[in-house]
């Protein structure tokens, strides 16, 4: 755009005022911060009254119309003003939308207004007055990420899937959940919840437990459901006939990058030692936590994706890291996991009676024989320590007691896990550290102990804690299970240190999960300190991506992948929001827990699932759950859509009196070719004298303005010789009609007339593509006439504006660039049949029939032109919307726009012009022009189509 004008707000009166401008030929820019062109939020005269216009301005050739968007930037001076505009995203083309809801319908989301409002809408919905907003386009309300989404290491969308969860879409939740993550039955009862941990709602009462909904989705679903997204992202890759991948250990970091890498297209081959995959998940978690057959469907959902594991195959002395690359492995991913058990260092750990916690908790998931005390010490404060001292509780142990050198609020282990250890009776002792073990004849006989006490500093996040002098006592004991860590066992690299750093972990880039030697990745404990499942899985994630880069040749990014987003910030303080119950977790009666490994946690019915997950507060409005995309047939939706920015030369401004004007960073009210409008809305008086004022500034400055040249030419229509070639076309409104008017039988009972030379359905008659569809079966089977059955305006004699910007689109679609012979007639059975007879879609498909069938009589009788005399078109003021399409289509400049009595506009016809070319009456999207001559013929013809049955 060059040296035209901007309009930035200014309510109706700025709209008013960059329509008289685009009439008289000048370019304007009109910048809406609305996602819509602004008509009040009301049915008052004065909002019904400028709707056409309205709607003029939306359509006219001269104004660009820029929604959503903000002012930027402006510089310079009158007659030369620099302007940069963002618009912000709506996520939706406005262009493809017709809005027939279905995406609404679908959207999960109901967004509580978090700033005071009573609004309350869905995150995908019309702006404004919604069908009579122009453009009557949906958007979506973005804010951000969630604070749980933006917690989870593995990037999983938990309040997409929470959302979903809410109105009871199970399926389509599991969906979202395994389209991030593999193991959702496992991360549903083992993972430590971060995302919890920063949950909104946890700031009013208590968290969602976010948690226990994946575990419930994951427990009610088929596998087939779980892996749908899975499967879908395979296709279109092809899978090499060599693996070119080898992962060292079978857990969960392991495994997950072995499922991300499949759906990427490779092959890779996974090599574990134990005699079954899953790593700590399967050896290291006891059946009351998980059982065996919940993890054990995880694994098979990865292992379906034809992901080949090697157990009993352990790297080392008969199988080495050389070994895997002579055997091809292109790439090889080291995530063993932490299964080395970390000692105390202390007198007395030789003695008989000292087991460490992860050989514990393998012997009795493997089934392997071991034998426990009547009186157990645990020391440690991680899951394994609580895990191995509620096993040894349900071996029948008289006392079982857990000793932590720091407070219950430090431990590392679950808080939940914590307290159903000591409701099982574990004795749980704080801020004590063991300084030997006493043995007698080589046995256990008890554990010394000093107490601590908290110092200044800090190590590594947590505070110092030194023993307190004089302090030490003794506890028997006949089994001591030391729980105090675990490392990696880095033996089968057999003393090479070029990979690991201090024999503990493997050195890696934690962005991309790269190691110092090319080709060789890590992650999960064997890359980090031992840490939470989710973790690992996050770094699996991470290092297939960057596997994948590798193998293609690409550069292994030195950027964040799936990594931790800025969630958005909500303020509650001064804001209401009423407190509700949370769904609290069923669990195995205390009494039938010992002596039982069954699962504790029993899960929440479908009932309780819905009820906890409609506790969510959408804090970012959008969940990204992306229902609205799956919904969409006309693929208008685009999550990744940014904001773009315009770079304009105007010549002048025009601004809403209460729009912010920065010009060249000074806050301005006045100034030089900026006019503030001062009016209300209703009141167009100086919106008029602006939009002159601007015009006569513009010819001063040697602008020219002049009114838009029409290059249309009178087409040649006459009366039809022969027989006419009728086509009928029924549109389903993307089920808007066809969900109540059966198209099949519509369609079968036309194609059986006689007097039809083509039937076909439209999906939208209004969107680009049903417009061609249209267009080019009329050229291809030569109709001479064409009638369509969607929703065009009625004609009620009563102003309504619903789909009115979509109907124009429609026929200015069909109708531009091919005027030619053909005769449209335009049958509206959306409102008639639809919203009529709703509930009886019989009665509603019957009317339809009869509808078209009087439109198909009409059209077989029309005659534009009546023996070579021009028939002037009579305008019926009571269905005019005055929306001035007839106006730019005539070539004749025949019709002119002119006020009523009652301050409403209407289109006259000056006919000392009109030549009855019939492109007026064509185009006009409410049916108030018409031309036809009706013979009692055609009169006839329509009622008897109309009574006979169908």
């Amino acid at each position: 755009m060059s040296k035209g004008v901007l309009v930035k707000g200014g309510g109706r009166a700025g709209v008013k005022a960059a329509l008289e401008l685009a009439e008289r030929g000048v370019k304007v820019a009109l910048v809406a911060e609305a996602g819509a062109l602004p008509n009040g939020h009301d049915n008052s005269y004065e909002a019904l009254r400028f709707t056409p216009l309205l709607l003029r301005a939306a359509h006219h050739p001269n104004i660009n119309v820029i929604t959503n968007a903000s002012l930027e930037r402006l510089h310079g001076e009158k007659g030369d003003f620099k302007v940069r505009i963002i618009q912000h995203p709506r996520f939706v083309d406005a262009a493809a939308c017709v809005s027939c809801g279905k995406c609404e319908i679908e959207c999960p989301v109901n967004v509580v207004s978090l700033t005071g409002s009573d609004e309350k809408h869905k995150a995908i919905h019309l702006p404004l007055l919604g069908l009579k907003s122009v453009p009557a386009a949906y958007c979506i309300e973005k804010s951000g990420v969630s604070p749980c989404a933006a917690a989870c290491p593995a990037g999983v969308n938990s309040h997409g899937y929470v959302a979903l969860i809410a109105q009871g879409k199970f399926k389509e939740a599991l969906d979202l959940i395994t389209e991030s993550a593999p193991f959702p039955r496992v991360l549903g009862r083992v993972c430590n919840r971060p995302c919890e941990a920063n949950c909104t709602r946890g700031k009013i009462d208590r968290a969602i437990a976010i948690c226990a909904l994946k575990r419930f989705v994951a427990d009610n679903n088929s596998t087939e459901v779980s892996l749908k997204r899975t499967h879908d992202n395979r296709k279109g890759r092809v899978k090499p006939a060599q693996p070119r991948v080898a992962i060292i250990g079978a857990g969960p970091a392991g495994l997950s990058a072995a499922r991300d890498l499949a759906r990427m297209g490779h092959h890779c081959t996974v090599f574990e030692a134990l005699p079954m995959p899953g790593g700590m998940i399967t050896v290291g978690m006891p059946r009351f936590r998980l059982p065996r057959e919940v993890r054990q469907a995880d694994i098979e959902d990865i292992v379906r994706l034809g992901i080949e594991i090697r157990t009993s195959t352990p790297i080392g002395k008969d199988l080495t890291m050389d070994d895997l690359k002579k055997q091809g492995y292109e790439a090889i991913l080291i995530a063993v996991g932490a299964h080395k058990n970390q000692k105390l260092g202390i007198p007395g750990e030789g003695l008989s009676g000292v087991v460490d916690g992860v050989s514990l908790l393998r012997a009795v998931n493997l089934k392997q024989p071991f034998t426990i005390g009547s009186r157990v010490i645990a020391i440690g404060g991680g899951n394994v320590a609580i895990d191995s001292a509620r096993v040894a509780s349900r071996l029948g142990t008289k006392e079982v007691s857990i000793f932590y050198r720091r407070t219950r609020a430090e431990m590392p282990a679950n808080d939940e896990e914590v307290t159903e250890a000591e409701q099982e009776g574990v004795k749980l002792e704080f801020m004590v550290s063991p300084t030997r073990i006493i043995g007698q004849d080589g046995k256990v006989t008890g554990v010394a102990f000093h107490r601590m006490q908290v110092t200044d500093g800090e190590s590594e996040g947590r505070r110092h804690t030194v023993p307190i002098e004089g302090s030490e006592f003794t506890v028997e004991a006949d089994t001591v299970i030391v729980a105090v860590g675990q490392r990696p066992d880095f033996s089968f690299l057999e003393g090479d240190t070029t990979l690991t750093e201090g024999k503990r972990h493997i050195v890696v880039d934690q962005s991309t999960m790269a190691t110092r030697v090319p080709g060789i990745f890590a992650a999960g404990d064997a890359a980090y300190d031992s840490g939470p499942m989710i973790n690992a899985i996050g770094m699996g994630r991470r290092a297939a991506i960057s596997i994948d880069k590798y193998l293609r040749g690409e550069p292994v990014a030195k950027e964040p992948v799936h990594a931790r987003v800025t969630p958005v910030e909500v303020n509650l303080n001064n804001i209401y929001i009423p407190s509700i119950e949370p769904q609290e977790m069923p669990f195995l009666p205390m009494k039938e827990r010992r002596g039982n490994f069954e699962e504790v946690e029993l899960g929440f019915t479908p009932e309780m699932a819905m009820r906890e997950a409609q506790r969510c507060l959408n804090c970012s409005g959008c969940s990204q759950c992306l229902e609205c995309v799956r919904t969409c047939e006309l693929d208008a939706l685009d999550h990744s859509q940014t904001a773009q920015r315009y770079d304009f030369e105007v010549a002048a401004i025009i601004a809403g009196k209460d729009t912010v004007i920065i010009h060249d960073s000074e806050l301005i009210t006045t100034r030089h070719g900026i006019h503030l409008l001062s009016s209300s809305d209703a009141d167009f008086t100086e919106a008029s004298s602006i939009a002159a004022e601007i015009t006569e500034e513009l010819t001063k400055h040697g602008i020219e303005s002049k009114p838009l040249l029409k290059e249309i030419q009178a087409p040649a229509i006459a009366s039809p010789t022969g027989k006419p070639r009728l086509g009928i076309f029924v549109c389903g409104c993307g089920g808007n009609i066809s969900d109540v008017v059966s198209i099949t039988k519509v369609l079968g009972y036309l194609r059986n007339l006689p007097a039809i030379a083509y039937v076909s359905g439209i999906a939208y008659a209004c969107t680009d593509e049903g417009s061609a569809d249209i267009k080019y079966a009329v050229k291809k089977n030569n109709l001479s006439h064409a009638v369509l059955a969607a929703c065009s305006c009625c004609n009620f004699d009563q102003i309504c504006f619903s789909c009115a910007d979509r109907r124009i689109l429609c026929k200015t679609k069909l109708m531009e660039g091919d005027f030619n012979s053909t005769y449209y007639e335009f049958i509206n059975i959306r409102e008639h049949c639809v919203w009529v007879h709703r509930n009886n879609p019989e009665e509603a498909t019957a009317k339809a029939l009869s509808l078209i069938q009087a439109g198909i009589a009409r059209a077989a009788n029309c005659h534009i032109m009546t023996n070579g005399r021009a028939v002037i078109p009579v305008i019926a003021e009571t269905k005019c919307r005055a929306c001035g399409t007839c106006i730019t289509v005539c070539p004749f400049e025949a019709i002119v726009l002119k006020e009523n009595r009652n301050g409403s506009s209407v289109s006259k016809i000056d006919e000392s012009l009109c030549r009855g070319c019939g492109i007026c009456v064509a185009r006009c999207p409410s049916g108030a022009l018409q031309q036809l001559e009706f013979s009692d013929t055609m009169i006839n013809a329509s009622l008897a189509a109309i009574l006979t049955k169908k």
